[in-house]
């Protein structure tokens, strides 16, 4: 690692912190904000803060066809750049439409040498114009000309062509790098992660990552998303689309850039120690019964949830109260890492608590709590988070790339949910960006190196020149 590279690892972690003592550690937030009914949404589309970008744009389309769709989006993002030549492309359609054929028609409309970072988003897509959904699918994108003064490398590999997830991880992040061309020579500033709902396994690809541009460079992502997790979820370049694949963009730049990775749940003073667990089964806190521990944290509201509305509706109850690890950064910082739970028929009989990020033996564990305001309010903090931890002022960010967790989506009540890129725009103002909802989430904990967590949102900004 060369002195350079050091120095901005360690002006980024000073920030981190920064943004840690203002607005509290990850995963330990305790404020409510206050939210904008229909008419104070209409008034932030109305409101003009800045002078859009002219280098980046979001185009979407809700069009049954995926080739109008793509095509439907392409004209409005190549409307804004008045003839620049697209460089990058992060391009999100949902699983209603063939992506071989988006991918297809994009490469028609941006050309064959933009680079494309793409992945399938659940439910909709979001841009600094709304929320997009539809009954036959939703698409957006975010194009970069090459006159943005940064330079990208994106490389996709297939899981299954590796021993292991480390090592699919390592190659994907090599190649990226090689792609970005004669920038590539440094570490990058920061890498946007698109893998595959691997239950915790994610930690592994993170890991290896790591290995080739060291544990300070932050990774932020999420995996590609579906309807009904039933395996439709894709993630694609411009070579190739893959049905269980990583997809990294390698970003260089000179600009600055912040990132954010919140949760925005209280902590609670429900804790305990994991006594006996094996893989990603919880089967004692304290010696006692996990789950018997769990529900007693909530008062006993699990078990009765269940009784009254059985195993369906856990999910969702869960969600607002999940189980967290305490990990401890390199500077004493306080963290949690968010596990979700889905209990089941087995978990009731066995008193387990079945998790999706591994919660080892020995690890101190505390009960998180939160709301559908909750996961609703992230949306405007995330961007302030990110802005302040890449030193970004306001009315300086020229876009933004969003993950969005889809089960935190799902607590959200339908007729809230396009709220999201409303607060989102508030803290952006009319800086372009791009929000997809994913199934699992990646980003560095203040102090700490990059985790895979779940009901999370990972956000990064790139600064104006």
């Amino acid at each position: 690692m060369n002195k350079k590279w050091k120095s901005k690892s360690l002006s980024a972690i000073l920030l981190a912190i920064v943004a840690v003592a203002g607005l509290g550690a990850f995963y330990a937030r305790n404020r409510e904000t206050s939210l904008p009914d229909a008419t104070t949404g209409a008034a932030l589309l109305e409101h003009s803060p800045q002078t859009p970008s002219k280098h980046v744009a979001c185009g979407w389309s809700t069009a049954a066809d995926p080739r109008q769709a793509v095509i439907e989006a392409a004209q409005k993002a190549l409307a804004t750049l008045n003839g620049e030549t697209v460089s990058y492309l992060f391009v999100a359609p949902t699983v209603h439409y063939d992506t071989a054929v988006i991918l297809d028609e994009v490469k028609k409309q941006f050309g064959q040498k933009a680079k494309i970072h793409g992945l399938t988003s659940s439910i909709g897509v979001m841009t600094n114009e709304g929320f997009h959904r539809g009954p036959n699918g939703a698409l957006g994108l975010l194009a970069v000309a090459s006159g943005a003064d940064m330079r990208y490398g994106v490389a996709g590999v297939k899981l299954s062509d590796f021993a292991t997830l480390e090592e699919a991880g390592s190659e994907a992040m090599r190649r990226a790098i090689r792609d970005a061309g004669p920038a590539g020579s440094a570490p990058p500033n920061i890498v946007l992660m698109t893998g595959t709902i691997l239950k915790g396994d994610e930690a592994k690809v993170i890991q290896g990552i790591a290995a080739v541009v060291g544990e300070n460079t932050p990774v932020l992502g999420g995996n590609a998303g579906d309807e009904i997790q039933d395996g439709k979820w894709r993630q694609f370049t411009k070579n190739e689309v893959f049905r269980n694949g990583l997809v990294l963009t390698a970003i260089f730049t000179e600009r600055k850039v912040g990132w954010a990775f919140e949760s925005g749940f209280r902590v609670t003073d429900k804790e305990g120690v994991v006594t006996r667990s094996q893989a990603k089964t919880i089967y004692e806190i304290d010696n006692e019964p996990a789950l018997d521990v769990y529900d007693r944290w909530l008062g006993g509201k699990l078990y009765e949830t269940i009784q009254r509305k059985g195993l369906a509706d856990a999910p969702m109850f869960t969600a607002l109260h999940p189980p967290a690890k305490e990990i401890k950064g390199q500077h004493g910082q306080i963290n949690y890492v968010i596990s979700r739970i889905v209990p089941s028929q087995e978990s009731l009989a066995t008193k387990t608590l079945q998790v999706h990020v591994g919660i080892e033996q020995g690890s101190k564990i505390r009960l998180l709590s939160g709301n559908w305001q909750t996961m609703l309010n992230r949306a405007e903090r995330a961007p302030h988070v990110a802005m302040i931890q890449g030193g970004i002022r306001e009315s300086q960010a020229e876009f933004g790339v969003m993950f969005f967790c889809k089960l935190a989506s799902k607590v959200v009540p339908e007729s809230e949910l396009p709220k999201l890129p409303l607060l989102t725009r508030s803290a952006l103002g009319d800086a372009p960006f791009l929000g997809v909802i994913t199934i699992g989430e990646q980003g560095p904990l203040p102090g700490f190196h990059a985790v895979n967590a779940h009901l999370a949102e990972s956000l990064v900004v790139v600064g104006k020149p």
